[in-house]
């Protein structure tokens, strides 16, 4: 968790948060360093021009749920 997190929360509530909650619980470090790892490892020497989303799923989940929000 992060002060913008908190913030954010506060502005739009907790609500906000849970319905754009795939996972029930924000991301971590420990979620995104894995995929640090893979990137900076030699088994990425071919990986080019991709854009990863690390995000738990919830860009696609705030699009399938734009209009209940």
């Amino acid at each position: 968790e992060t002060p913008i997190l908190a913030d954010f929360v506060k502005t739009l509530g907790a609500r906000a948060e849970e319905d754009m909650s795939v996972n029930d619980r924000p991301g971590r470090p420990d979620d995104i360093a894995p995929v640090v790892c893979f990137l900076l490892s030699d088994m990425t020497h071919w990986f080019r021009g991709a854009n990863l989303m690390l995000d738990g799923g919830m860009s696609s989940h705030i699009y399938q749920n734009m209009h209940q929000f």
